[in-house]
């Protein structure tokens, strides 16, 4: 079982008469956590607050055991890379992520060492000396990232790191944040609305909606006994029937189109069923709901109550 890197603990943070951090109570375990919530939801107030930047006006949060709010030093420990813009484009690459790491307190006879040994992680050559100004997109992203790495923090927070990258370029920030956890256990959540590139690379997911924690968990665990097989079947309307209660009975049909179902069941009970049921199987495979069916589904929940 991973271990707990945050935990907050019954948090409220209100702007004037807005609420937007309910009484949340969360935990993010080593690895790499999808942090998802429609605009509005709550998502930033959180990461401020667990970053130390504000204050909750309720409750605490705790960064590797340490109190953020009594322990400002816990600070150090955490790489942040935001979704605007943080550059000072007329500096070169270099200078940058040197004042960076100044400014992170990394001791000044180390920081030059630091800086080019995440450049050279980073894949960033000659163009190092290069005003950033010049930069395309999916370069000014590494950079922004490297910045987060320079002073070698445990624990990386990231907003929107892929949004408005070129597919290679998305390619290259998802291999390098998976890479950043599997290779150098550094331990990351990853704010973002896309939620293909969290159940790419992410273990653990914690949905947000209203300033509240609607789901949070292994996605493995979140999608487990939602798996089923989607069958296709021919034969008498009778018949069909027929196979469709056998399934009811066992509180196993998902739903039903016609003459095609989704079932819990296992492949050999299905063929199992047609056959005592007399009808003909045309098409058999199986089916996952996906994060995002559950991510709609969750947001739906949240909105109703239920």
């Amino acid at each position: 079982m991973t271990g707990e890197i945050v935990k907050v603990n019954d948090i409220t943070k209100r702007f004037g008469h807005v609420v937007a951090l309910d009484h949340v109570t969360v935990s993010f375990c080593e690895g790499i956590t999808g942090l998802l919530g429609p605009n509005g939801a709550g998502k930033t107030t959180l990461v401020k607050i667990i970053m130390g930047i504000i204050l909750p006006d309720s409750g605490e949060a705790y960064v590797l055991g340490n109190n953020v709010e009594r322990d400002p030093e816990v600070r150090a420990i955490i790489g942040y890379v935001p979704e605007q813009d943080c550059l000072i484009e007329e500096m070169n690459a270099v200078e940058f992520l040197y004042h960076m790491a100044i400014i992170s307190g990394v001791p000044r006879k180390d920081a030059m060492e630091r800086v080019h040994i995440v450049l050279h992680y980073l894949g960033v050559g000659d163009e190092r000396y290069r005003a950033i100004s010049t930069y395309s997109a999916g370069m000014k992203q590494k950079i922004k990232i490297a910045q987060a790495l320079v002073h070698d923090p445990q624990i990386i927070i990231m907003d929107e790191p892929t949004t408005g990258l070129d597919p290679q370029g998305r390619e290259e920030v998802l291999a390098l944040i998976y890479d950043l956890w599997k290779s150098y256990r550094k331990s990351i959540i990853l704010s973002t609305h896309l939620l293909p590139d969290v159940e790419r690379i992410c273990s653990h997911v914690v949905m947000m909606s209203g300033g509240r924690v609607i789901e949070a968990g292994p996605i493995e665990g979140m999608l487990r006994g939602l798996d089923g097989y989607v069958v296709r079947v021919g034969g008498s309307g009778e018949d069909v029937e027929k196979f469709a209660e056998v399934f009811r009975d066992k509180n196993s049909l998902i739903s039903r189109d016609d003459n095609v179902f989704v079932v819990r069941s296992e492949p050999s009970d299905i063929l199992r069923a047609a056959a005592e049921t007399g009808v003909q199987v045309r098409y058999l495979g199986r089916r996952r709901e996906s994060l995002e069916e559950k991510f709609v589904c969750a947001l739906a929940g949240d909105e109703y109550g239920d």
